[in-house]
This record gives structure tokens, C-alpha cells and sequence, in this order.
């Protein structure tokens, strides 16, 4: 069954959406006590803060597909088929090995704290193989949990005999679900038969011009 499993952080979307209403309050605070023109004078930082945000919490995330794992960090990608793919770990946050090198994972976020200590189970279960509900999936897992899920992912990927066998109906649902919402062709046709490396410079690039128009603003 192909399916995509991706992995982000929970707390780093909560704060991004915190900071974007706290700065969408503010915008709207003066724009009834000041007017149009220094809500738009005042713009710039609001926006520039919450890109940071979003560019720091939520574009980070790990992916897996039917034919490898996407790593995706603040400046770049790393695609890893599924036979280069040798080993996970988690020291020091999620690593990936492929081909004697190491990958750094900046998702899931670092286990510790209050919260890891009352964390009973911190790898989770994959999602059912014949699960039909959808083929898009969404897990919010510390390192541990996530170095073992994409293990057990590659594991499947590798030797489809080990998937149970679907029934007629399961296959049906699951192509209208591949109908409805289709595998990114990245991670599906379009994925590298070799380890590839790729500069993400846009979103560090946005977040730069919005900081540089904050400057301005304030000249």
C-alpha cells in the first residue's frame, strides 16, 4: 500500500499559529486606534516575526514514501532511498546514516523536560497497513519513536511480502483515496534512485527580505 508517513513537530505548530494571531491582534489593535497607514508602516515586523517562526517550527519535517525518506531542514533537503537507507539514531537528535554519512533530522524536536518524564509511550505505532482512511499521515513522535517507525517503514518498503494481503473493497478505497488526494510525485516517480542533496534557500531568503522591510520601515 503506498502511503506517506510524515513526521513534524505538534508544539512548533502551536507556536507558530500563537505568534501569527498574537501579531494578526496587534495589526488589527492599530489599525482601529492609528488607521491604515500605520497599520501598513507597522506590517513588516509582525509579518517578518511570524515568518521566522513558521520557518524555524513548522517547514522542518521528515517524510517517508513508497520509495525512500525526504529530511527536510531550514537551508536543505536530503532525499534517501529506501536501499541507501543503513541505520537511524538518536543521539543528539534524529540521525540518519546512508552510505557511511550521517543525516541530521531537524524534526521531531529534542525529547526532555517536564513533559518527556510523564511520556509513557514515545514511539507509537505505525499506522495499519490496511488502514484505508487515508494514505496521508500525520506523526507527532519524539527521535526515539521516530528512528524506529522509519526503520519499520523502510523494513515494508523493502520486502512487500510482509504486507497482509488487502481485500477487493480496501483496494478500491484505498485508489479512491490516492484519486482524491495523489502522493506528492517527489516522494513517488520523481524520487532519486541515489542519495541527492538539494538548497532550500527560498524560505530563509523570505524571511530575510521581510526583516530587511522591517528595517526600512522604521527609517
Amino acid at each position: 500500500m503506498e502511503r506517506t508517513l510524515t513526521f513534524r513537530s505538534r508544539w512548533g505548530r502551536i507556536g507558530t499559529c500563537f505568534v501569527l494571531a498574537l501579531a494578526l491582534l496587534l495589526e488589527v489593535i492599530v489599525l482601529f486606534q492609528e488607521g491604515w497607514s500605520a497599520a501598513l508602516v507597522g506590517l513588516p515586523l509582525p509579518a517578518a516575526v511570524s515568518a521566522l517562526c513558521a520557518w524555524l517550527w513548522w517547514w522542518p519535517r521528515l517524510v517517508t514514501g513508497p520509495r525512500g525518506v525526504l529530511v527536510r531542514n531550514h537551508f536543505r533537503e536530503v532525499l534517501i532511498p529506501w536501499q541507501h537507507l543503513e541505520d537511524a539514531h538518536t543521539r543528539f537528535g534524529l540521525r540518519l546514516v546512508a552510505d557511511g554519512r550521517e543525516y541530521v533530522s531537524a524534526t521531531p524536536p529534542e525529547r526532555g523536560g517536564f513533559s518527556a518524564s510523564r511520556r509513557r509511550d514515545p514511539a507509537p505505532q505505525l499506522p495499519d497497513l490496511d488502514d484505508t482512511e487515508t494514505v496521508h499521515h500525520v506523526i507527532e513522535t519524539v527521535p526515539e519513536g521516530a528512528a524506529r517507525l522509519v526503520l519499520e517503514e523502510r523494513d515494508l518498503a523493502l520486502h512487500p511480502e510482509h504486507r497482509p494481503r488487502l481485500s477487493t473493497l480496501q483496494q478500491e478505497a484505498v485508489a479512491r483515496n490516492l484519486t482524491d488526494s495523489p502522493l506528492p510525485t517527489q516522494m513517488v516517480d520523481g524520487f532519486p534512485s541515489r542519495v541527492t542533496l538539494r538548497a532550500t534557500p527560498l524560505p530563509a531568503l523570505g524571511v530575510a527580505i521581510l526583516f530587511a522591510l522591517t528595517f526600512l520601515s522604521f527609517l
